[in-house]
């Protein structure tokens, strides 16, 4: 330790008398930092915190390659004139086809091939329940017609023999309706019509598709802005007075997103940068004394920031708090040498002697507080969870460089301003010298032992401190953590009061984007990486199969029953077509398609698409269910078993064909209507599909039917969902092999289960080498345990804060905890240090407890402005920081003095 405190003493003393120096290289190393920082970019998506090679991101990386981005860009036109927003849509969308960052745009879509062919694009099911409806309706047609023609023939004066007509309004073919069909088209996956439009065309929908991801902010910032341009360019009210175009969706939301979290991070800097100048200004009495605190601070971090831009070039989300976090552990030391140095002055040493003083003392300290902070940081490296091992290594290197630059750039800092303008310490009355070899070596019996009041106080807090950190370690296990990311997003404001007055009707809801595209559409993806167009096509199939499951077929499935199980004990459909009576006679028919209804009337499958499903055990099954809502792939156009739909299409117009000229003239005015959609004699082709819609799936190279998109339900930004629907669709079984889909939310659920891997350990190798490295400081077992005390009490006492109010851990609370270690562990090395120089608690408390006091409110002035933030995440951070210090603080200055005054009388006793 004594060696220590000759090189501390030694690096002030060089900068003493060569302060011009030391300044101006500390200033150049800081420009040089300042130059790096305007490099550096802030990845906000989590796969930032996942290593290179973690599935889910090296999947993302290679879907990125493939097709760029899978997220839409869109742009909402609303006016109460359709035509007008259509003509402005056209005018736009040409404007934005020629953006480079685009890969194409979608306002108008020919539909006429897919109308044309709606039917093949129905399940089979829907089309033989069809084929029923037609047979049933032509019997009953015959029926009624040879009835009427008996009941003539038995009447000698009867009216004629014109046949009774149907109904009003009953359709012979209800299902074809054009809304019916549009539920049926591409799986789902879009809302067919030739705009993408709601409220009768009040509202339309540009949809485009971005070459880059929104995770590249720069780009999403850009293309966002840039569109906002083309809007104005085009003029929206040339087209119609009230017409407005927003930019909306995905783009917008991050561009947003950011631009609220810089927002609030700045304001909240300069405010409480005003308050920390003031409270440094105060507590020294000399305004000279917040450039002497504040400089060495901000030129270590600067540097550090330099050599972060250098080393990684991007910070991850847990990264970018590196600046607070450094300025709040940094200061401590500037805040302690200035003090140590007041108090030798104020003890009549010149300037020299009290600089030597203070960095001998205070500089063993300060370095003890450095590597324990630092080796328990620097141990993050250990995590495969880049948030940690990132922000460990930049915050182990800024201890390092922030206690370095204290040392030389405090000295040289006070030698230029005491010789500018003499600071006029007033000198106290002489004490005993600080430090001296009889404060240190004094037996324990020479401490004066404490009775009276002094020991049941002592006694006292030591006993409730203790009590109550034995009853929140009880209950710690039982704090939940917060799963679901929307919470931690930007605070939405509160909606407005409801006006005076009697309560208003509920309006109803007005439509948006959303149900302009289809608002299946807006979930998340997630995109199936196929190795060829064979592989992509087993996995649309596979999807139309889990989309078709119904309870029967599930049933069917558990019971482990086949496709010839008897008709009496076999399930129906959810929707059954025919009856048991119907089922036994089609059974028994010589049509085809007649058993072809019963086989699907028992679960709604065919045995193809039950041999698909039999890689997945039923558990995943439902599952997959459950979430699947659409999907999109190329053979989402192409529409499968064609050979069978054309030959029920085939029956159906042969029976309506053969009994034309006894149906009547309502019905025969409905066949003529759908006549033409009924007439199709060949299948649907790639080749054939309009190009509008090929677009959507080509990649980036050109190829198409390589990839096929998914949306599920669920919230993708709450774990417990996202771990499902990682378990369910992270691979998709193929002959032959598996397929790898990607998706955002899946980065989330490698996030959490590396967080949770990693934590222990890495919090478990962090507390040992900090107990190892006091260890080594101290030469002793016992002094590191003393040190440890209020570290330990405050954060157990946070976790009981914790569980008194209900809190929920975090992502960003969590960070705080590591935080609080840094400061928790160097105040209570502060008060030992003094406690072992002098044998007096109460100058250890007005000599040591002051500066920890300030760097505690300085430290809470920070953190507390980030409570006043709109992002949520950076609310709990401020909040539980804030907190978590004033703990630190009362343990530090009042349970481990209590301590040593148990230690004193029992080193007296004895």
């Amino acid at each position: 330790m004594r060696r220590i405190d000759r090189w501390t003493a030694a690096a002030g003393l060089f900068a003493c008398r060569h302060p011009w120096w030391v300044l101006g290289v500390s200033l150049l190393a800081s420009a040089a930092g300042v130059l790096g920082l305007f490099q550096l970019r802030v990845d906000q998506d989590l796969k930032a915190l996942l290593p290179p090679d973690a599935p889910s991101v090296t999947r993302l990386e290679d879907l990125r390659r493939r097709i760029g981005a899978q997220s839409d860009f869109i742009v909402e036109i609303k006016s109460p004139d359709r035509l007008a927003n259509i003509a402005f849509g056209n005018a736009l969308a040409a404007k934005m086809s020629r953006m480079p960052e685009l890969r194409y745009v979608i306002f108008h879509r020919e539909m006429t091939y897919f109308e044309k062919n709606a039917l093949l694009y129905l399940p089979l099911p829907d089309l033989l329940e069809v084929r029923r409806k037609v047979i049933d309706r032509i019997r009953r047609e015959v029926a009624r017609t040879t009835t009427t023609q008996l009941d003539d023939e038995a009447a000698p004066t009867g009216g004629g023999s014109a046949a009774r007509p149907s109904k009003a309004g009953e359709e012979l073919l209800p299902e074809l309706a054009a809304q019916e069909l549009a539920k049926k088209l591409f799986a789902g996956a879009e809302v067919p019509g030739e705009y993408m439009e709601v409220d009768e065309g009040r509202l339309m929908v540009i949809k485009a598709r971005p070459t880059r991801p929104t995770t590249d902010l720069e780009f999403t910032t850009t293309l966002v802005e840039k569109v906002r341009r083309c809007i104005d360019e085009t003029g929206p009210t040339r087209f119609h007075p009230s017409l407005v175009s927003l930019v909306r969706g995905e783009y917008a939301d991050r561009v947003s997103d950011v631009s609220t979290l810089s927002t609030g991070v700045y304001s909240a800097t300069a405010f409480t940068t005003l308050l920390l100048l003031t409270v440094i200004v105060v507590y020294f009495r000399r305004l000279r004394a917040v450039l002497i605190v504040l400089l060495p601070v901000v030129v270590g971090t600067l540097i550090t920031q330099g050599l972060g831009v250098a080393i990684y070039g991007t910070f991850n989300i847990v990264t970018t708090f590196i600046f607070a976090i450094l300025m709040g552990l940094g200061i401590d030391y500037a805040i302690h040498c200035l003090a140590r140095y007041r108090f030798e002055r104020q003890r009549g040493l010149d300037l020299e002697s009290a600089m030597e003083a203070t960095l001998r003392s205070a500089g063993s300290a300060l370095l003890a507080c450095a590597l324990t902070t630092g080796s328990g940081f620097f141990l993050l490296q250990l995590a495969h969870f880049r948030g940690f091992s990132q922000f460990g290594l930049l915050a182990g290197i800024g201890l390092v460089i922030a206690l370095a630059v204290t040392f030389v750039m405090v000295p040289a800092q006070v030698v230029v301003m005491e010789r500018l303008r003499p600071m006029g310490w007033r000198v106290s009355p002489p004490r005993a010298p600080t430090g001296a070899p009889s404060a240190r070596t004094e037996s324990p019996s020479a401490r004066p032992s404490r009775r009276g009041w002094q020991t049941v106080a002592a006694i006292s807090i030591l006993t409730v401190s203790l009590v109550a950190a034995a009853l929140c370690l009880v209950g710690i296990s039982d704090i939940p953590f917060e799963y679901d990311f929307t919470k931690l997003g930007p605070r939405q404001p509160p909606p407005p009061p409801p006006p005076p007055g009697p309560p208003r009707p509920i309006e109803p809801r007005r439509p948006d984007f959303e149900d302009a595209i289809g608002s299946v559409t807006t979930f998340a993806p997630a995109v199936a990486m196929c190795a060829n167009e064979a592989q992509c096509e087993e996995v649309t199939r596979l999807l139309e199969a889990i989309r078709r499951l119904t309870d029967g077929e599930m049933k069917l499935l558990r019971e482990g029953k086949t496709a010839t199980a008897g008709p009496a004990s076999a399930p129906r459909r959810e929707s059954p077509q025919v009856d048991d009576d119907e089922r036994l006679a089609l059974s028994a028919s010589s049509d085809p398609l007649d058993r072809l209804e019963v086989e699907l009337s028992r679960g709604g499958l065919l045995p193809d698409e039950r041999r698909r499903l039999a890689g997945l055990s039923l558990d995943r099954l439902e599952e997959m269910r459950l979430f699947l809502k659409a999907h999109l792939g190329m053979h989402s156009f192409v529409p499968s078993h064609q050979a069978l739909k054309l030959q029920v299409l085939a029956d159906v117009r042969r029976r309506l064909d053969a009994k034309r000229a006894v149906l009547d003239d309502e019905t025969n005015r409905q066949i003529d209507r759908w006549y033409g959609k009924l007439d199709l004699r060949e299948p649907v082709t790639a080749e054939r599909i309009p190009r509008w819609a090929m677009r959507q799936l080509e990649q980036v190279d050109g190829a198409l039917g390589r990839f096929v998109i998914l949306w599920n339900s669920g919230s993708k930004a709450n774990y417990k969902d996202s771990k499902r629907l990682y378990e369910a669709f992270f691979d998709l079984p193929v002959r032959g092999g598996r397929v790898k889909v990607a998706a955002n939310y899946f980065v989330l659920v490698e996030v959490m289960d590396t967080l949770k891997a990693d934590g222990p350990i890495v919090l478990t190798a962090a507390a040992v080498t900090i107990f190892l490295v006091l260890l080594i400081h101290f030469r002793s077992f016992w002094s590191p345990v003393i040190v440890l005390v209020p570290l330990l009490t405050s954060l157990v006492w946070l976790a009981g804060f914790y569980l008194l109010l209900d809190w929920k851990l975090n992502l960003f609370s969590v960070l705080a905890f590591a935080l609080l270690t840094g400061m928790g562990i160097d105040n209570g090395i502060h008060v030992f240090h003094r406690w072992h120089e002098v044998p007096s608690v109460r100058r250890v408390l007005r000599e040591a407890g002051g500066p920890i006091a300030l760097s505690t409110f300085t430290n809470f002035i920070g953190f507390a402005g980030l409570m006043f933030a709109r992002h949520q995440g950076i609310q709990s951070l401020g909040l539980t920081a804030s907190i978590g210090i004033w703990l630190a603080l009362v343990a530090s200055l009042a349970t481990l003095p209590a301590l040593f005054y148990a230690i004193d009388s029992l080193r007296a006793r004895s």
